[in-house]
């Protein structure tokens, strides 16, 4: 059963502890459990450092462990926004990459907080780097 925000939270602290709680439990039902794991691992890592490097073989789940990093990471507003930068220019992997992004994180994308950009664009795109998580998938591919 789902933890529901409690309606007599003593402070705002305590709601926003409780609503990460709550929004913790629903995204666990999306995303497999080694993908929670990896991620919970990285969030970690960024509450000290400031990188971290996700390499995992092939159909391994790196895509929704990093998805997951980045929903977690704005549930707990360490981010304000997200850019997932493809190496590739490849069609079939561009639109791949934005289902995934709206299958994982519909929200950050129709509000713009989470945008995707491909090795085409790099040149053109404009990023707020401040109090932001830059993904790089598919690094392989780009030489830029």
């Amino acid at each position: 059963m789902a933890p529901t925000p409690s309606r007599a939270c003593s402070s705002s602290s305590d709601r926003h502890s409780t609503y990460i709680q709550f929004i913790t439990f629903k995204m666990a039902s999306i995303f497999h459990v080694n993908q929670v794991a990896a991620g919970d691992e990285i969030v970690e890592h960024f509450r000290i450092g400031s990188y971290a490097l996700l390499w995992a073989l092939c159909q391994s789940g790196k895509t929704g462990a990093f998805h997951y990093v980045a929903k977690q990471m704005l549930a707990e507003r360490l981010v304000k926004r997200v850019y997932i930068l493809c190496g590739s220019a490849e069609v079939c992997l561009r639109d791949q990459a934005k289902e995934e992004a709206l299958k994982y994180n519909a929200e950050a994308c129709a509000s713009g907080i989470l945008k995707v950009f491909f090795r085409t664009a790099f040149q053109t795109a404009s990023l707020i780097v401040e109090d932001s998580l830059i993904i790089v998938e598919e690094s392989h591919l780009d030489s830029t």
